[in-house]
């Protein structure tokens, strides 16, 4: 049997949308499984979060005693927390070797290899041999072996593998790149300010690209900023939240999406391979294992530390000004994801070997 240990929305966000996505791929191959949902209580804050994510921990710990496995091969999935979660995570591993698991660590952040981490050395050094890792990208792989152990296991899996995103049909037209869009938390931190200032900028250089803007505000102090600057700015709409359908009607509605990140934990959004899957070129910082899914011929990468937008600005200057340039750039885009799609069937099958050899 496998447990599966890791957060499930709410709330929504990418650890938990994998998460939920590989118990649902669990499921559905008839694996004889069991959930510990590592997610706070919603709408928790401050002490009151913490005693919820404890809790949750308490019960993971709980329902890995009671299932122990004797002789049998059994494994635990854990999906890695980026702050005190590891703590509780620890205990998992600490019980889960005592009781004679077999475990496998899912990674989403670079928070621990940004700078290393005592709690997850302990963990690698605690989990024995027959410890798998599944790594998001080839940097994150790298990187994990330099830091933690150079003979770590270490399984490639993209997100695009577990989602199961499908390959594009090339049927969406696109004309000219006339609408660009923003999706994301709306915070400084993802830059939302540095979305705005592109379209300053692109407004001072006579450019008619319109903006749209979706996404949950993280406070009232973005809100108030960005309400703000879209008046000075002019020609740019905020659309709310937007999931599932509205989603796709936001990336169909844009022709590029801009995310221009300052997290300095970023990993692998999924909001990047959904554009991508649209036929939307992206422009993102260089955080991560973004370097590994945007690429230079169909977009731009940002340097995350600069505020330099200027050669973004001039690139979209560029094709509004000759349409066909972007429409070349779009088709690549699909072109290179489709072979992405290709590739992610190959990393998901290898997945789905790597839980079936637990039952």
């Amino acid at each position: 049997m496998i447990i599966l240990i890791g957060p499930l929305p709410p709330p929504v966000h990418g650890e938990s949308l994998i998460t939920e996505r590989v118990k649902d791929r669990l499921f559905a191959a008839h694996i004889p499984l069991l959930v510990c949902n590592t997610s706070p209580r919603p709408g928790t804050r401050g002490l009151a979060y913490f005693y919820s994510r404890a809790v949750a921990y308490f019960r993971c710990l709980c329902a890995v005693y009671r299932a122990r496995p004797g002789g049998e091969k059994s494994a635990i999935y854990l999906a890695l927390s980026s702050g005190l979660g590891l703590v509780g995570e620890l205990a998992v591993v600490m019980l889960a070797r005592l009781t004679r698991y077999e475990l496998i660590f899912h990674h989403h952040s670079f928070s621990y290899i940004a700078k290393p981490n005592a709690i997850l050395k302990a963990m690698i050094k605690v989990a024995g041999r027959g410890q798998v890792h599944i790594a998001l990208c080839p940097t994150m792989a790298a990187k994990l072996r330099q830091i933690y152990n150079s003979q770590l296991q270490i399984e490639i899996l993209s997100n695009v593998g577990i989602m199961g995103l499908p390959k594009t049909d090339g049927a969406r037209p696109v004309e000219s790149c006339e609408v660009i869009g923003y999706l994301s938390n709306i915070s400084f931190v993802k830059g939302i300010d540095r979305y705005l200032d592109l379209l300053a900028m692109l407004r001072s250089k006579g450019s008619g690209v319109r903006g749209l803007i979706a996404g949950p505000f993280d406070n009232a102090e973005v809100q108030k900023f960005v309400e703000r600057r879209i008046r000075e700015i002019g020609g740019i709409d905020y659309v709310g939240a937007v999931y599932e359908e509205r989603k796709e009607a936001f990336l169909a509605s844009i022709d590029l999406l801009v995310f221009p990140s300052r997290y300095p934990l970023e990993a692998q959004p999924l909001v990047v391979f959904e554009a991508q899957a649209a036929g939307v070129p992206v422009a993102a910082s260089k955080r991560g294992c973004l370097a590994d899914l945007v690429w230079a011929d169909s977009a731009l990468l940002l340097d995350p530390a600069a505020s330099n937008l200027e050669p973004l600005a001039k690139r979209i200057r560029e094709w509004e000004q000759n349409p066909h340039s972007f429409h070349a750039v779009a088709d690549r885009v699909r072109e290179v994801f489709n072979s992405m799609a290709e590739q992610s069937a190959k990393e998901s099958a290898r997945f789905d070997a790597l839980v079936s050899s637990y039952y």
